[in-house]
C-alpha cells in the first residue's frame, strides 16, 4: 500500500510538472480550425497537443449546451464512445502484468460459462489476444441490441448474454480482424470474473487513478464527483440533441473524459520514463498493446492494423503514422493519435459526431517537424518476380463486420489481381488502381508512404490483404455467370415494372381494354417489388440512427418481415398465373415471361441463401 501511494504522489508531482505549456506561436492554426467546425457546424470541441513533457497546445471552444450558450473548456466531459476500448485494453495487460491472466489464455477454459461457436476451436481456439485485436471471427453488434434499454446495475455477465448471437467465429481465430464490438464485453466480463468487482470499478482504481484521470469516468456513474454542467451534449448535423442513452457493455464504448485527462493519458503511452514509474504496465506492457500478435500479420510481415486496443492511423500531408483510436457515440466523435518518434500525441473530440481527420492533418502539418517524414516503403524499380503470378485471379472480401451484410458484398465487391511488369493491377467495378512492389510481399500504391498491399498465405492456400481487408480467391467463371444472371435478373424487374406502368397507363385512357393483361402483368412484377423494397428499406434505414427501430418491432422491421415473407409467397403465386395463361401466350410474350419469372426466382433465391427471407431484425 505505500509503494502503490508513493507511486500515486510520484506520477501526481510528475504531471503537474509536465502539463506546464509552452509558449509558442501558433498564427493561422486555430482560424484554420474555425474554418473547418463552421464547415461541419460542430457547436463544440476540444484540441490537446501533448509532447512527452509538455503540453503543446489546447484549446477548447464552442458550446457543450447550445441551450444555455454554455462554453466547452479544458474540464468539460465528452463522451469518446470507442476510445473507451484502450482503457479496456491497458485493463486487461494490467491484470496480464499481475499474472493473473495471458494473452494465449483460451476463452473456453477462463469463460466456460459463455457460449460461442469455433469449429476451428482444435486448432485455432479463441484466446485473449484475439479479442483485444478482433480477431476471434465473431459478428459486430446485431440490431436487436440498439433495442435493448440497459437496466441499473446490469452485471457483466448479463452484458455478455445480450451480446450472444454474435459470438460464432465465421473464419479461422487470429486471421483476420474484423471489427467486433462483442469481443470487448467479453473482455468486461472476464476483468470483472478475475478481478472480484466490477470493470468499471476495477478500469477506475488500476488504470484512470494511477494517470490521475480523475474526472473521467463511465456513463453509469452518473457524475460521480462532477456537477451536471460539466458534460457536454451530443447533437446531430442539425444541431439537434441527441438520445443521450448508453448501449449495454460499457466496456465498449461508456467512457467520458475531458482535454485535460487525454492529455495525461497521452503523455503516458508518449513517455517511457513515465511508464516505469507509474504502477500501470509498464513499458513492455505498453510494447505489448503496441504489437500486432495475428499469427496472419506475422507469417506475412504485415506491419499495420489493429493491435491490442490501439490501431495504425495516417494523417498530414507526409502521411505520418500513428497508433491510436476513434470513438464514435450519440452526438460524440474522439480521436487519439501518438508517436513517440515524433514525440506527439494528440487528443480532440466533438459533440456534432463530425470526423475529425481534416483538423487533424492540420495539426500533424503544423507541430510535426518536416524531416521527420520518412519513406517507409520505397517502390522498386524492376520486374516482379514470376512466383507472384501465381496470385493472379479473382478474390472475394472474407471479413465483413457483419454477415448480414455479405449480401451485398458477394459478388460484387470483387477484386481482380494482375501482375503487370514491375507492378500489380488490382481491378474492381468502375476502377483499376496500380501498386508497385515495395520489397518482399508488399506493395505501394501511387503516392501512398505506407504499403497497403500484401500477396499472403493463408496456410497453403494464396489470399490477398487489402488495406486491413483480407481476401479469398473465388472462381472467375462462377463469379462471371453470378454476376450475368443477377444483372439480367435485376434488369428484369426493371422491365417488368416498366411494362406494368406502359400497360396501366393504356388501361387509364382505354377502359375497354381488357384487365387480364394487366392484372398479369401485376402478379408477376409484385415478388420484385416486395425483394426489392425489403432491401431498400433497410439501406436507407441502416445508419447508427436508426438501429434502433431496425432492432425492434417497428414499422420498419415489420415492414421488411412482410416484404421478404411475401416476396417468395408471391414468386409462387405469378409461377402458377403464368402457367395457367401459357399456352395463351405468343413466342415473344413467352420468352419475355419465362425470362420474368425466372429473374425473380434468381433474385429471392440468392437472398433467401443469404438468409433474407422473413427477416425479423428485431431477434438479429
Amino acid at each position: 500500500m505505500k509503494t502503490y501511494l508513493l507511486f500515486t504522489i510520484i506520477s501526481v508531482l510528475t504531471f503537474i510538472n509536465h502539463l506546464q505549456a509552452q509558449t509558442v506561436s501558433h498564427e493561422g492554426l486555430q482560424d484554420s480550425i474555425n474554418k473547418i467546425t463552421k464547415k461541419k457546424n460542430i457547436p463544440g470541441f476540444f484540441v490537446t497537443v501533448v509532447s512527452a513533457d509538455s503540453l503543446l497546445w489546447q484549446q477548447a471552444l464552442g458550446y457543450k449546451d447550445i441551450s444555455t450558450h454554455s462554453n466547452v473548456d479544458s474540464q468539460t466531459l465528452f463522451r469518446i464512445g470507442s476510445v473507451s476500448k484502450s482503457f479496456t485494453a491497458l485493463a486487461v495487460m494490467k491484470l496480464v502484468e499481475e499474472n493473473k491472466l495471458s494473452l494465449n489464455d483460451e476463452l473456453k477454459d477462463i469463460a466456460p460459462e459463455i457460449p460461442f461457436e469455433n469449429k476451428w476451436e482444435e486448432k485455432y481456439p479463441v484466446k485473449i489476444k484475439h479479442l483485444l485485436e478482433h480477431k476471434a471471427g465473431f459478428d459486430d453488434m446485431h440490431f436487436s441490441v440498439f433495442a435493448i434499454e440497459p437496466k441499473p446495475g446490469m452485471t457483466a455477465h448479463e452484458e455478455v448474454d445480450i451480446y450472444k448471437k454474435s459470438f460464432r467465429s465465421r473464419w479461422k481465430p487470429g486471421l483476420v480482424h474484423s471489427y467486433s464490438n462483442p469481443s470487448y464485453v467479453i473482455l468486461g466480463y472476464l476483468i470483472e470474473k478475475i478481478s472480484g468487482q466490477p470493470y468499471q470499478e476495477y478500469i477506475r482504481n488500476k488504470v484512470l487513478l494511477p494517470l490521475n484521470m480523475n474526472n473521467t469516468q463511465y456513463l453509469s456513474e452518473n457524475g460521480r464527483n462532477v456537477p451536471s454542467s460539466q458534460f457536454a451534449k451530443g447533437y446531430n448535423g442539425n444541431n439537434r440533441l441527441v438520445n443521450s442513452g448508453y448501449l449495454a457493455g460499457e466496456a465498449v464504448g461508456g467512457l467520458l473524459s475531458n482535454a485535460e485527462d487525454l492529455s495525461r493519458f497521452l503523455q503516458y503511452m508518449l513517455s517511457e520514463e513515465m511508464q516505469d514509474c507509474i504502477p500501470l504496465i509498464g513499458r513492455n506492457g505498453v510494447k505489448e498493446m503496441e504489437k500486432l500478435h495475428g499469427w496472419f500479420e506475422n507469417t506475412n510481415h504485415i506491419e499495420d492494423g489493429y493491435r491490442l486496443g490501439l490501431y495504425t492511423r495516417e494523417f498530414g500531408k507526409n502521411d505520418h503514422q500513428f497508433l491510436g483510436h476513434n470513438g464514435y457515440i450519440n452526438g460524440f466523435t474522439t480521436d487519439f493519435i501518438y508517436d513517440r518518434d515524433l514525440n506527439i500525441g494528440i487528443a480532440i473530440s466533438n459533440n456534432r459526431g463530425a470526423g475529425n481527420g481534416e483538423i487533424l492533418d492540420i495539426l500533424i502539418d503544423h507541430f510535426a517537424e518536416e524531416n521527420s517524414a520518412e519513406k517507409v516503403c520505397a517502390p522498386i524499380a524492376q520486374e516482379i518476380p514470376n512466383d507472384f503470378k501465381a496470385w493472379e485471379g479473382e478474390y472475394r472480401i472474407l471479413n465483413s463486420r457483419n454477415e448480414i451484410f455479405s449480401l451485398f458484398n458477394y459478388p460484387f465487391h470483387i477484386l481482380k489481381l494482375e501482375k503487370e511488369g514491375d507492378s500489380i493491377s488490382i481491378k474492381r467495378l468502375g476502377s483499376e488502381e496500380n501498386y508497385s512492389r515495395c520489397g518482399g510481399n508488399s506493395f505501394i500504391g501511387t503516392g501512398e508512404v505506407n504499403p497497403s498491399v500484401f500477396l499472403t498465405m493463408n496456410g497453403d492456400e494464396k489470399s490477398l490483404y487489402y488495406y486491413e481487408d483480407v481476401l479469398v480467391p473465388v472462381s472467375s467463371t462462377w463469379i462471371f455467370i453470378l454476376r450475368l444472371v443477377l444483372v439480367l435478373s435485376i434488369f428484369a424487374g426493371f422491365a417488368i415494372t416498366a411494362v406494368f406502368l406502359f400497360r396501366l397507363i393504356i388501361f387509364a385512357f382505354k377502359r375497354t381494354r381488357k384487365k387480364q393483361r394487366l392484372y398479369r402483368t401485376f402478379i408477376l412484377a409484385l415478388p420484385y417489388w416486395l425483394i426489392f423494397s425489403s432491401l431498400i428499406v433497410f439501406l436507407l434505414n441502416s445508419s447508427l440512427n436508426s438501429l434502433e427501430k431496425l432492432g425492434s418491432i417497428s414499422i420498419l422491421s415489420v415492414f421488411i418481415f412482410i416484404t421478404s415473407l411475401l416476396a417468395p409467397i408471391f414468386l409462387f403465386v405469378a409461377a402458377y398465373v403464368l402457367y395457367k395463361n401459357w399456352q395463351g401466350l405468343n413466342g415473344i410474350g413467352k420468352v419475355l415471361n419465362g425470362w420474368f419469372i425466372i429473374g425473380s426466382t434468381i433474385i429471392i433465391s440468392y437472398c433467401a441463401f443469404h438468409g433474407w427471407f422473413a427477416v425479423m431484425l428485431w431477434s438479429y
